[in-house]
Order: C-alpha cells, then structure tokens, then sequence
C-alpha cells in the first residue's frame, strides 16, 4: 500500500450537532393588529365573504304642532373579503436521518420551518403585498398580473353587489390638499409654511395630522387606547429612536420592535408595528410641494377596528405517504385560504416615508 499522503491530508473536520438557521420572521407582526372577523362557521364557502354595513342617521329638527314625519332608512353597504392561497410541500425520506447522522432532521423540523413561512404570508396578506424572490424585496400585490385576489390594508377593496366594485386608495395630492384622500405627504408639517424636509420629525405631524382626520370623520375618539395603528420599516424606526433622543423626549421609540412585537407609545395612544415587508412608493407629487418623490418608503395608519382578517380554511398540516417514489416515504404539507381588507376607503392613511441610506 503507498502511503503518499501528507499529515494535513488526514485532518478530520468535527461537524456540530445543530443545524444553523437562516435568519428569518417568525411570528405574524401585523396581523394581531387587525379585527380578526369570525363568521361562526367552521369553512368559509364561495370565492368571497360579505360584510354588510350601515351607515348613520340624523335627526330632523322642526318647530310648531302637527308636523308629518319622514321616513327615512340609514344607507347600507357591503364589502367583500377575498381569499389568498398557500401552501409549502416538502418530502422526506427515511434515509435523509441516516446521511445526516446526529442533525435532527424530520417532520417536526420541517413543520416549524413551514409555520415560519405561514406567518410571513398571513403579515402579507393583511397588507395586500407579496414577496419577490429575485429582489428580495415586497411589492403590492397586482390584480390581473400575479395570481388570485388582492385585498389587504393598502391594497384594492372589493364592495357593492357580488364584490364587483373594486376600489384603491387615493394617494394623489391634489385630494390631501381638499382635506379628502388617503395620502399624508411626505413632507406635511404643522408649522411655517407647512411643508419640511426633517422627514423623521415630521412623521410625528402626519400621525397626529391623522389622527385629526379620523376624529373630523367621527370614527375615532382616543377612548381605546392602541386602536391606531402605525407600521413603519426598520429604517425608520432607527430615525424615530434618533429623534427621542436629539427631542430629550420619552415617546418609547426605544422599545419599538423588541422581540419582533409591537409597542403600545402611550404619548402618541398608538400602537406602532415594524415590518419589513412595506413597498417603496414612487410618484409624481407625493408631497405638499409638488417635488416628486422616488423611493418612499409606505408606512401607514388605520384603525383596528375597521380592518378585518378571516379564514376560510385554518392553517392546517397534513402528512402524505407517498408510495409510489423509490426513496420518499412521506410528505408534511401546510396550506390555508385566508383573506384580509379594509371596512371603508376613508380610515386608512399612507405615509411615506423617505429612509436614510
């Protein structure tokens, strides 16, 4: 036998007995955050869901004897919620346990990396955007370009007869200056002339701009504390925290995101949620000044009231046993139809947000 190998050539390698997880969200982040809508039934049947609505009534004030009365009925309405589907499918095989020796490798293992995956989509359901792999990046869902419905806080809503009225929110600027519309801009102050480039201060003027707006709209009273709701992205939580601290202010900026959850500001009586999955916002005229704006960041408000989720069928895993592959043996699949949208076009604001590299 020819012994023709140097000492190095027989150095072993000690593997560890843990896998090394790739970073990823864990827990749904936005969903908590909305009124999670249980219809009592134990499957949801049909392509939508309709939520009926009724809006108000006002007195009628008279003077003198013998007046006739009018009759008249509240006006009502309905949205409808469509339904998103997924799934993940892994197989397994008897022998992979075998080849990776002390790594734990099974059903088990796998479920948890699925229910990961479940919680990532539900948060991109509630907001109406999905994930692009070859970006890495989210985007808002586009109707008639990817696959199924929309939906979601930010994306379109569906009402009327059959859902068949589809509507989107109305981020022009031209609408924010007549006091209507969806969009706060980017660089809305409520001093001077009213418009600012200290974006991350000004944010603080958007929110309570609308809040302003929700309570003119009379849906909104301050008396529950938390049911606003801000979600903004990473970054601009880091200029949020920067900003406490050059204010010398406690608006408890410093525990947004702690262990992924969300931070009730009792300063601001608001719950604020940071997630990555918001799309950039490119437009024309996104603030008050008419400068475009490229890249904005979408953070946004609503009311957890008025935004709804449901289920038509729960979450669920099953095993397959596959008998037909000369290697797999059986199969851990996770699927589930869930849809999600906003109750009216008025109780939810865009704020974009223009991040710093």
């Amino acid at each position: 036998m020819a012994n023709n190998l140097t000492i190095p050539d027989q150095y072993r390698t000690k593997f560890a007995k843990k896998w090394d997880h790739a970073f990823e969200q864990q827990i749904e982040r936005v969903r908590p955050y909305m009124s999670i809508y249980d219809p009592k039934e134990q499957v949801i049947n049909g392509d939508g869901y309709e939520i009926p609505s009724m809006g108000t009534l006002d007195v009628t004030e008279y003077a003198g004897r013998s007046q006739k009365m009018t009759s008249v009925e509240p006006a009502t309405g309905k949205t409808t919620v469509r339904p998103r589907q997924f799934y993940a499918y892994t197989e397994i095989s008897p022998y992979d346990q075998i080849m990776l020796k002390d790594l734990e490798y099974g059903l088990s293992v796998i479920q948890k990396k699925q229910a990961h995956a479940a919680a990532r989509f539900l948060d991109q359901v509630a907001l109406g955007t999905k994930f692009v792999k070859e970006t890495k990046t989210y985007e808002l869902k586009k109707e008639g370009t990817d696959p199924g419905f929309t939906g979601g806080i930010f994306n379109v809503r569906y009402s009327g007869d059959g859902g068949l009225t589809k509507s989107e929110l109305d981020l022009t600027v031209e609408s924010y200056k007549e006091g209507n519309g969806n969009l706060i801009p980017v660089d809305y102050a409520t001093s001077g002339t009213g418009v600012s480039n200290n974006y991350a201060g000004t944010l603080l003027d958007r929110v309570e701009y609308g809040k302003r707006r929700l309570e003119e709209l009379d849906v909104f009273d301050g008396t529950n504390p938390g049911e606003v709701c801000l979600v903004i992205s990473p970054a601009v939580r880091q200029m949020l925290k920067a900003l406490e601290v050059k204010l010398n202010r406690d608006y408890g900026f410093k525990d947004l995101g702690g262990e992924g959850t969300a931070t009730f500001c009792k300063d601001l009586n608001m719950t604020i949620i940071v997630s990555n999955m918001l799309p950039l916002f490119d437009t024309k005229k996104a603030d008050a000044s008419g400068t475009a704006v490229k890249g904005a960041r979408m953070c946004g408000m609503w009311l957890k009231s008025r935004v709804t989720f449901m289920s038509w069928r729960r979450t669920e895993w099953t095993v397959k046993h596959v008998n037909d592959d000369a290697e797999i043996d059986e199969g851990i699949r996770v699927r589930g139809m869930v849809g999600a949208s906003r109750l009216d076009d008025d109780s939810v604001f865009v704020l974009p947000v223009v991040e710093q590299k």
